[in-house]
């Protein structure tokens, strides 16, 4: 993607006229004179932006003689980018839904103040960093689809703001947010808010262990269901929601060269609507070995034949601060725009 630079217009018009005046004196070839160590450096732009999207498609059929179809699993476009040098911005839309009658949907909308490295602040709506997979844009996860209990517990986009940053040399990453507690482009339907705690470490490179902790009181809404990560059948339906609701997480992740292993335990506990049972709890494990061919290229094409999905993967190499910012681009919702993480 190319990056649109706009510069001011007075240093333009000013280069121009230089131009234009020292044209006519110049007689013969002259030796340009070195530039003096003081001159001052080209002037950076105050906006810097790019179009972006991506677009997934599905074709499905049933073994039992049902419907074949094609469609849209996600199609999605959106602008990011940067202004005055610490400002990052991002709005991206939805176009793709089950319904036919739907219109297009705000996925992400949201700026992100970056006052130091170890702290920024997010507010607009964005996704709600509980757990690593669904923290993951769903252009980099390991699989087509995400797993059923990361996909079913996860806090989904939400209205909100976080303060958000990196400690220790970049070992340690830290969010502290307040969110509305509803869904995606909903407005909060109660005055209590969904508060989030959230940590990752580094303590040796290639290795990282986080945890991820939400609670908050919510209003009438649907609660955790089961069904298949294609969304095509429903093991039990959502119950609806009123009153608390805490989830809890914890993963784990290591990288070697190409080869990645990573863990998670998600669990949730949410108050049910007219039930006998005060609460229902919820809870579930998944872990995923991969191999990226995007990075065996440089290993002699190892373990490349092992991955049949066509997903990339983006894993840092060299020291552990690039590590860490690769694994932040990857694994953690909408942080910097700038990478290819909150898609």
């Amino acid at each position: 993607m190319r990056t649109l630079r706009l510069v001011p217009f007075p240093a333009a018009l000013g280069c121009a006229i230089l131009l234009v005046c020292s044209g006519p004196l110049r007689t013969r070839a002259q030796t340009p004179p070195s530039p003096s160590p003081s001159a001052s450096p080209e002037p950076k732009p105050q906006l810097e932006f790019r179009l972006d999207g991506y677009l997934n498609a599905d074709t499905r059929y049933s073994l039992e003689g049902g419907p074949e179809t094609f469609l849209l699993r996600r199609a999605r476009v959106g602008i990011a980018g940067t202004a005055y040098r610490f400002v990052d911005f991002r709005y991206l839309v939805e176009f793709a839904s089950s319904e036919v009658t739907a219109v297009a949907d705000i996925q992400d909308a949201y700026l992100n103040v970056r006052l130091l490295p170890q702290a920024q602040v997010q507010i607009g709506q964005f996704k709600v960093p509980f757990g690593r997979e669904w923290a993951s844009s769903a252009h980099w996860i390991d699989f087509i689809e995400r797993a059923t209990v990361s996909d079913e517990t996860r806090a989904d986009r939400q209205m909100g703001a976080a303060l958000h940053g990196t400690l220790g040399e970049e070992r340690l990453e830290y969010w502290l947010g307040t969110f509305n507690g509803t869904r995606v482009n909903r407005p909060d339907d109660n005055d209590a808010k969904e508060l989030l705690f959230r940590v990752v470490l580094q303590p040796i490179q290639g290795l990282y262990a986080g945890g991820t902790f939400t609670t908050g009181d919510q209003g009438p809404q649907p609660g955790v269901r089961g069904r298949t990560p294609i969304r095509s059948a429903t093991f039990f339906p959502a119950d609806t929601v009123r009153g608390s609701r805490q989830r809890r997480g914890a993963e784990v992740a290591w990288f070697r060269g190409p080869f990645s292993l990573s863990g998670e335990y998600l669990a949730t506990s949410e108050e049910v609507a007219e039930s006998t049972s005060s609460t229902k709890p919820a809870a579930g494990t998944l872990a995923a070995p991969s191999c990226s061919p995007e990075r065996s290229s440089r290993h002699g094409g190892r373990c490349a034949r092992w991955r049949t999905s066509t997903h990339r993967r983006h894993v840092g190499r060299g020291g552990s601060r690039r590590t860490l910012r690769a694994l932040r681009a990857r694994h953690r919702g909408s942080l910097r725009p700038r990478s290819r993480a909150d898609r």
